[in-house]
């Protein structure tokens, strides 16, 4: 059996062992926790280091375009040569739509003055003076006809009959049927 010095010592250095048990967990915990952090920082890393190179790709194709339009603006003579070529295109376009609208106003004015002339020829002749009168005789009689139909109609309404003779019919069934009921009970 040991000694009380013995065990005190073994206490002691259960209890030291212990202390030193609890330090290493707590630096396990707090290790993991630093990995976690650190592996989470590398995904942020990773990730952001996509966007970089998507954007350096952006820029780049941005870059390249930029040097095509500087090449086209370094030709200056070019660039007035094509702008000269464009406006003088665009000049004969413009005088050639208005020569078209000249053409086109005038033939409307013509064709407007003919017209007019026309009409004031018809309506100053003999047929199309009858023709209005006959036109107006027509409006005339349409609307007598669609009063008159209308007036046809209403006495129609009036004097239908149909409805009092089934109203009339239906009473003398009944009435039929009681004299039978009754004669029937009478007999009996």
């Amino acid at each position: 059996m040991p000694s009380q010095q013995r065990l005190r010592e073994m206490r002691d250095e259960a209890t030291f062992k212990e202390r030193q048990l609890e330090s290493s967990q707590q630096t396990t915990q707090r290790l993991i926790q630093e990995r976690k952090q650190r592996e989470a920082e590398m995904l942020k890393i990773e990730n952001l280091d996509e966007k970089i190179q998507i954007e350096l790709a952006s820029l780049q194709q941005k870059m390249e375009v930029m040097r095509g339009d500087m090449l086209e603006f370094d030709d200056i003579d070019g660039l007035r040569q094509r702008a000269a070529a464009t406006m003088s295109a665009l000049s004969r376009l413009l005088k050639e739509y208005q020569s078209r609208q000249e053409s086109v106003r005038s033939q409307v004015t013509h064709l407007t003055a003919k017209y007019e002339a026309l009409k004031g020829k018809i309506q100053s002749s003999e047929s199309a003076k009858t023709l209005s009168g006959l036109e107006a005789k027509l409006r005339t009689y349409g609307q007598t006809i669609f009063h008159l139909q209308e007036y046809v109609e209403t006495k129609g309404r009036e004097t239908d009959y149909k409805v009092v003779k089934e109203s009339c019919l239906t009473i003398v069934e009944k009435l039929n049927v009681q004299a039978k009921t009754s004669a029937a009970v009478g007999h009996v």
